[in-house]
């Protein structure tokens, strides 16, 4: 899980469930010290996001194995 999806370091669209600029009110200068404490909206949309690349990375497993996977033997 990516905590800069949350906090506005990545550009992707929330269409799908990943991350929307247009949400991310979170406005960090370089002399703040303070640890930003995260709400249950946004544990609960890091939740989400983790669910969807849980099940991405199972979408890709498949993929792979039907693209790289040895073929089935003809049976005799």
């Amino acid at each position: 899980m990516i905590l800069l999806e949350l906090f506005g370091q990545n550009e992707e669209k929330d269409d799908d469930g990943h991350y929307d600029p247009e949400s991310d009110q979170t406005i960090v200068k370089k002399t703040d010290t303070r640890k930003t404490r995260l709400t249950l909206k946004q544990i609960n949309k890091l939740r989400k996001i983790s669910e969807l690349r849980a099940a991405e990375k199972i979408q890709d497993a498949e993929k792979y194995q039907k693209q790289y996977g040895a073929t089935p033997e003809p049976a005799m």
